[in-house]
């Protein structure tokens, strides 16, 4: 089985409100950007520490690739959080580093992620 993986052309019908980083590990299908983006949003949402864990969890399942963080999926996480400042406040940003920290930590030890 398969880990799963974002995509920019896959938008499929199935509900990904409750996309967590162990549910997208544990189903093979590929999964749009779109959820991706909603998922990490709300993880940041927390704290500092719930966006680190988010952002190791991604890196170490390979369900975003550095060169995803450097690419569109990365442009719009940053864009998605930043329009949550007003409702996350300090909170939004403070868990948006926490993701960025734990994701680059994370995904520098792993080559399939670090060179996809």
């Amino acid at each position: 089985m398969g880990v799963a993986s974002a995509t920019e052309d896959n938008f499929s019908t199935a509900d990904y409100s409750q996309l967590t980083t162990e549910s997208v590990a544990a189903h093979p299908e590929v999964v749009p950007y779109s959820a991706i983006v909603a998922a990490v949003v709300a993880a940041v949402a927390g704290s500092y520490k719930a966006g680190y864990d988010d952002g190791v969890a991604r890196a170490a399942t390979g369900q975003i690739t550095w060169s995803q963080w450097n690419g569109k999926l990365g442009w719009a996480i940053t864009a998605a959080v930043i329009a949550t400042y007003p409702i996350g406040g300090i909170y939004g940003v403070s868990g948006y580093q926490g993701w960025k920290s734990g994701f680059s930590t994370e995904c520098a030890k792993h080559s399939y992620c670090i060179n996809k």
